[in-house]
């Protein structure tokens, strides 16, 4: 369970967060790019973009779910791509990202594009790379290996009463076997508004299960004029709790766990 507590700013704030975890096992880890695999196959597939040579591809109009893949296993999603070209305000909260795993009942994420990719104030976050998220200035990346037993599917919902404009896919590679030690990978979207105090201890998630927590993405918005365009010092603690330890990881303030 993550906790943060003790900021300093005493006004409203609304906090977005994404945690990124696998259900069990361990992750899959980046292959020699330089050995040949020939037992290995991969896969792509794309939607949303019916301009150009795509006229066939399905469009993200007002209130549809539109498939970017639908993989049978056994395999693993390598990289989702998605540029954000008009209305690029929609992108930040009314179109929702969900990858289902297998034969389960629930997706294994459902959440916002925009806070899925690090890009959560509003989709007005700073651009970045890394090794396995990018909040581009017109796309976002992600290259977390996600792996599957029978079949994977990424979809787009609009849940919005607009039509949006974008171009996305997905690609993965078959894998030769199942490995049963494997993860899958799932995220949790959670947004709140709440008062902050010096007696604030504010949780924000609590996840049970085998597993690795591989990251998190935090998000802050105030009305607070002090702090206007979010260039301020957060001094609250994050606190995770880890298997009935208490603060097993204690980050001194929380400018402190992601800088």
């Amino acid at each position: 369970m993550m906790k943060t507590r003790r900021f300093f700013l005493a006004n409203s704030l609304m906090v977005a967060a994404l945690l990124i975890c696998a259900s069990q096992g361990r992750t899959v880890r980046a292959d020699d790019i330089a050995k040949i695999k020939p037992e290995v196959r991969t896969g792509f597939g794309n939607a949303g973009w019916n301009l150009d040579r795509y006229e066939d591809l399905e469009p993200l109009d007002a209130g549809k779910t539109i498939t970017l893949g639908d993989m049978k296993g056994p395999g693993v999603i390598r990289h989702i791509h998605m540029t954000r070209h008009r209305p690029k305000e929609l992108f930040a909260r009314g179109i929702v990202l969900e990858i289902w795993f297998d034969d389960a009942d629930e997706p294994a994420v459902r959440c916002p594009v925009a806070d899925f990719f690090g890009d959560g104030c509003n989709g007005d976050s700073k651009y970045f790379t890394s090794n396995l998220i990018e909040c581009a200035p017109w796309s976002y990346n992600c290259y977390i290996p996600m792996p599957f037993a029978k079949r994977a599917r990424v979809l787009l919902r609009n849940d919005t009463d607009r039509d949006a404009k974008c171009y996305a896919y997905v690609e993965w590679e078959s894998l030769p076997e199942w490995d049963a030690s494997l993860g899958y990978f799932h995220a949790t979207y959670n947004r709140k508004c709440f008062q902050l105090t010096k007696e604030t201890d504010e949780p924000f998630f609590e996840i049970k299960g085998k597993g690795h927590v591989v990251g998190r993405q935090f998000s802050v918005v105030t009305d607070e004029p002090l702090f206007k365009g979010y260039m301020y010092v957060m001094e609250g603690n994050n606190e995770i709790n880890i298997d009935g330890q208490e603060r097993q990881i204690d980050y001194l303030g929380t400018e402190d766990s992601f800088t």
